[in-house]
């Protein structure tokens, strides 16, 4: 049974200077368990909400806003939550899934 699945992306920048920072940004997927809504999507949110301490993008979404204006950094943080789902939707769909059958 597949509970919900997380994508890690690392995100580089490049500042002016020449130094580049990464920034780990953890998505998983929606829980959908509580029966409200149909589960069978690939929803992703950012893991800071769901208690992965390891998430930057709160960090990464700072930095885009000061150095770019927060339209950017709001279209760009959405970008990576599109990506999340579609890495995880061609995973998921490429899994195999073998059961043994009685003889």
């Amino acid at each position: 049974m597949l509970n919900g699945f997380q994508v890690t992306l690392y995100v580089s920048v490049k500042l002016k200077s020449g130094d580049e920072l990464t920034y780990a940004v953890i998505l998983q997927s929606i829980d959908r368990s509580n029966g409200m809504m149909a589960y069978g999507s690939y929803e992703m949110s950012f893991g800071l909400y769901s208690g992965a301490t390891d998430d930057e993008f709160r960090e990464l979404s700072d930095f885009l806003a000061k150095e770019n204006g927060k339209e950017f950094s709001d279209e760009f943080m959405e970008s990576l939550i599109d990506s999340a789902g579609k890495i995880a939707k061609e995973y998921v769909e490429g899994i195999s899934i073998v059961t043994a059958q009685k003889s």
